[in-house]
């Protein structure tokens, strides 16, 4: 089963999966370019446009190189008390890969958490082009999300009347970060037609109007080339839980979505 929900550029669709809770899959779209919409999705300081997003702090930088990075970061977020606690803290591992125009990617996948048992996702960013003229005339973001709280039971979504409710509180949550989202991307475009400047210089003006972080990143950056200079190992995965989770969840086919 699945609950699904679309509007003005932007639609997203909930439903169960095996071995997790939800999956979430959305798109958001907006006259921004690919590249800029990237950065912007990214952007610390975007976290003052969107009153739904989560806050990152202690950004580790584990790999930096040319349109390629990974790094830490503890996610804090408040909550609803549906899905998640209203506090919850997540170490995410994030990758952003810009190697590919075609789809700039980022991955991440919660290595520690207060809430989550699992917890991955995905988003690219792809150039959207007019069919008629093959110009390039805005980006689309494609998101997917799968999720897994603790101490909750996948069976829990089959359940007809309690898995509406919890597909229905992820459809409301995801659907206002999406709104919240190109509603930050209408205003970086506007700000960009207002003033003549490329909008992946508008994207820095809208969310770091005082360059605070531009010198955060600067700093994390430089703190990178330090550890490597050094020859330390600065990050290991460890996949331990994914294999509890295949006994654990085992026997049963996919649901239907």
């Amino acid at each position: 089963m699945a609950t699904k929900d679309y509007g003005d550029g932007w639609a997203v669709r909930v439903c169960n999966r095996k071995g997790h809770l939800l999956s979430v899959e959305a798109t958001v779209q907006c006259d921004l370019d690919a590249a800029s919409f990237f950065a912007l999705g990214m952007h610390p300081g975007l976290r003052t446009l969107m009153r739904s997003r989560e806050v990152h702090k202690d950004c580790v930088v584990l790999i930096a190189q040319p349109l390629y990075k990974e790094v830490t970061v503890t996610q804090t977020t408040d909550g609803d008390g549906v899905l998640r606690k209203k506090h919850d803290e997540s170490l995410l591992h994030i990758t952003e890969d810009r190697r590919n125009p075609a789809a700039l990617t980022v991955t991440f996948k919660a290595l520690k958490s207060t809430c989550f048992k699992k917890y991955t996702g995905t988003t690219a960013f792809r150039p959207v082009t007019d069919p008629a003229t093959g110009r390039v005339v805005g980006s689309r973001a494609e998101s997917t999300q799968d999720i897994l709280p603790k101490g909750t039971p996948t069976w829990l979504t089959r359940m007809p009347l309690l898995g509406h409710i919890l597909r229905e509180a992820c459809l409301k949550h995801v659907r206002a970060l999406l709104l919240e989202l190109k509603a930050a991307a209408d205003k970086v475009v506007a700000h960009a037609a207002a003033t003549g400047v490329s909008h992946a210089e508008a994207v820095e003006a809208v969310c770091d109007p005082t360059g605070e972080w531009a010198a955060k990143q600067a700093e994390e950056l430089r703190q990178a080339a330090a550890q490597r200079q050094q020859g330390l190992r600065s990050f290991a995965f460890d996949d331990a839980w994914e294999e509890e989770e295949e006994d654990e969840e085992g026997e049963g086919e996919e649901d239907t979505l």
